[in-house]
């Protein structure tokens, strides 16, 4: 099957069907431009009788770059890559040079290198569809427009708003698209072609505005005082966004600046030779990696049966609290009835409080109406007793962490799922096995680990316990990604896999502190690693005094067990924290740091009483790998000792549910993209320092020996 279809018929008028190139990896399929060059020819070989173009793109396989690919070409030579993107973009600048009317149909909408394909012709019609989305969002996978995206954008949008749309990776939709300029007409998606070919008829000799006499840039050239200001401005901005971790950017501006400075086709080449140089940039190969790994656990490749899926209409959550509201609002997002039960009605009524909360600032941001908004509040029913739920699809427990109250609501409610129903909890450390014990249907029990706040994460860490049956597994995937989220299935533990490595994190930032660490410099030291957070920050935001309880908890567990281990040093200075100093948290007080009323938090100033700062402060270096290296050890343990099932979840999951810098790729990838010899060495040195907890696991040792990386 062809990737481009071209068909000139008999009126003169081309229709040229583009295949996607692939919205995640444009410009990498060699049969893809193949194909594109050898239809520019056959148009170009049409002369005269050639009165226009209409092009549209459809989703045909086989036009995007693999992963594999991708890699492949991030190893290769730049000058190579500067000449593939080239004839791509030699191609598209001769259908715009034609000097016959080129329209868009963009029936489903356009993004990323469809967008690029429209951004050739003169003229963009789309359908008035309010799900379809036109922008390019490449710079969210840590890739750039390569197509002539950049240096159309900026003539279409002038410096401040190309700028804005393509390092945010903005995706429009058709109203606000149109309102830019950069579609020319809405309409139903059964009059495209019409309105296509009457604007053909009006305009037999048009052209794209940069290549027309007296063009002027949108919002003002450069030198124009407020572009300028934006320009001068931008680099800053820039790097107190990315922290110079992020290349992608830093190339969209460069090729945005640069451009604007000369004609379209020396603005196509320096586009050309910063995508070249970002493909070749390791970190792209991390963040390409990464996304791919995402999309794959999303889509279920290899884990989620291809047949029927299970869809969740009636779920109920047991805790109003933050959490449980939380819950409650995602799935009423999408649609599904969520009953919500607490002590009281009162207490329940919390859960709609939030969602009132949510959808107001959503109103405010115009991103829903009202008549949805209204929609959205229907679907949270609050109730004072499990027994008025009815029968429900999933039943999620979101109570405080203690097992002794996890357990007792967890009999209560099981009589309330149906048979092929799925009963969950919300925990975030409590072994899903232990609280199975007991249980009429431990089968149908699974741990579904939302993050906070549940309306913005989009982790959900699925934790399957000794005797969780494949089917409530399945059926948990399938309710995930339902809700819109990212899942990752973990085999049980106490921690399981991301409250592991966030507690490494943090832990490790709270025994810097202890070992007199000046607090400003370790918080700082997370920032420069790209974490989003400091740990101390962090700590106070997860409540110092649940650290506690979790950490009794895991006490009484092991005392059971006839068992105990020695307190991290970190764990010592949170004990100390809440039990000495009475510092709980930002929800009680204060913790690490104080929080004024309508003022910015600051480090509390006890601090340097109850930990002095030692003379001799450490570089700021060896901190930032401390921070990286304990996490990732952590992982590649759970990793070992198989509480994670695969690379691509310790990665995913590390990121999107402890905010693991995403330019190393994930924890996991971190480790390789250190080289296996060189972590370990590295990791050697720091147990001499600090302890056992940075002693590097066999795996790496077996990987390295075998030759191979963490895969």
């Amino acid at each position: 099957m062809n990737l481009i279809e071209l068909d000139i018929g008999a009126d003169g008028i081309a229709r040229l069907d583009l295949a996607e190139p692939g919205p995640a990896f444009p410009l990498v399929s060699k049969a893809w431009r193949e194909e594109l060059i050898g239809a520019v020819d056959r148009l170009v070989a049409a002369g005269p009788e050639l009165r226009a173009v209409l092009m549209s793109c459809s989703e045909r396989s086989g036009a995007g770059g693999t992963l594999d690919e991708i890699l492949a070409l991030s190893k290769s030579d730049g000058a190579a890559l500067f000449e593939g993107v080239q004839a791509v973009k030699q191609a598209l600048r001769r259908v715009e040079t034609l000097n016959v009317p080129v329209v868009a149909c963009l029936a489903k909408g356009a993004i990323d290198g469809h967008w690029e394909i429209a951004l050739c012709a003169h003229y963009r019609i789309a359908p008035m569809d309010h799900d379809a989305r036109f922008g390019l969002s490449q710079a969210r996978r840590g890739l750039m427009p390569g197509a002539g995206g950049v240096a159309r954008s900026a003539r279409l949008l002038g410096f401040i708003g190309a700028a804005t749309s393509l390092n945010d990776g903005i995706l429009a939709s058709a109203s606000e698209a149109h309102g830019a300029g950069l579609i020319n007409l809405l309409t139903d998606e059964g009059s495209i072609e019409k309105a296509a070919r009457d604007w053909i008829a009006a305009h037999p000799n048009s052209a794209q505005p940069w290549d027309a006499p007296g063009f002027r840039w949108p919002g003002g050239a450069l030198a124009t005082p407020a572009v300028a200001q934006a320009v001068a401005l931008a680099p800053a901005r820039l790097r107190q966004k990315t922290r110079g971790l992020y290349p992608a950017p830093e190339a969209i501006l460069k090729a945005l600046v640069e451009g604007m400075q000369v004609d379209i086709d020396t603005a196509l080449r320096i586009e050309s030779r910063q995508w070249a140089a970002l493909l070749c940039n390791p970190t792209t190969a991390n963040l390409v990696r990464l996304a791919t790994q995402r999309s794959e656990l999303i889509e279920g490749v290899g884990r989620r049966d291809p047949g029927k899926r299970f869809s969740a209409r009636r779920v109920a959550v047991v805790g109003a609290g933050m959490m449980g509201a939380g819950i409650a609002y995602a799935n009423a997002q999408c649609g599904i009835a969520c009953a919500v039960v607490d002590r009281s009605l009162e207490l329940a009524g919390r859960a709609r409080e939030f969602a009132e909360g949510v959808i107001k600032k959503r109103l405010a941001r115009k991103t829903i109406g009202e008549l949805e908004a209204q929609i959205l509040l229907a679907h949270i029913a609050p109730t004072a007793s499990i027994a008025d739920l009815g029968e429900v699809d999933i039943a999620i427990e979101a109570v405080f962490e203690d097992a002794a109250l996890k357990h007792e609501v967890l009999g209560e409610l099981a009589g309330q799922v149906r048979g092929d129903g799925v009963i969950a909890s919300n925990t975030s450390t409590l072994p899903i096995t232990d609280l199975a014990l007991g249980m009429a249907r431990p089968e149908d029990f699974i741990g579904l680990h939302f993050f906070s706040p549940v309306e913005k994460m989009e982790l959900v860490e699925i934790i399957v316990g000794a005797r969780t049956s494949g089917a409530t597994r399945q059926r948990a995937l399938d309710y995930v990604v339902q809700l819109g989220k990212v899942p990752i299935v973990v085999n049980d533990s106490r921690g399981f896999f991301t409250s592991r490595t966030f507690g490494a994190f943090v832990m490790e930032g709270a025994a810097m502190l202890g070992e007199g660490i000046a607090p400003a410099l370790i918080e700082h030291a997370a920032l420069a690693a790209g974490m989003p957070t400091g740990p101390l920050a962090l700590l106070d935001e997860t409540s110092l005094a649940l650290s506690i309880h979790v950490l009794r908890e895991e006490q009484k567990a092991l005392a059971r067990r006839a068992g105990q281990r020695e307190l991290h040093p970190g764990e010592r200075v949170v004990v100390r924290m809440v039990e000495e100093l009475g510092r709980r948290g930002r929800a009680m007080d204060g913790g690490f740091y104080e929080y004024p009323m309508g003022g910015a938090k600051s480090l509390w100033a006890g601090l340097r009483e109850a930990f002095p700062p030692r003379a001799d402060q450490p570089a700021l270096p060896e901190l930032v790998e401390r921070l990286l290296y304990r996490p990732a050890i952590e992982a590649a343990r759970c990793l070992e000792e198989r509480v994670l099932m695969s690379v691509a979840e310790g990665n995913v999951g590390s990121v999107l549910g402890i905010g693991f810098p995403a330019w190393t790729g994930g924890a996991l990838e971190f480790i390789n993209s250190q080289g296996l010899a060189h972590f370990m060495e590295r990791a050697a040195s720091l147990e001499g320092k600090h302890g056992a907890r940075y002693r590097a696991p066999q795996l790496i040792a077996q990987r390295l020996a075998a030759g191979a990386r963490i895969q």
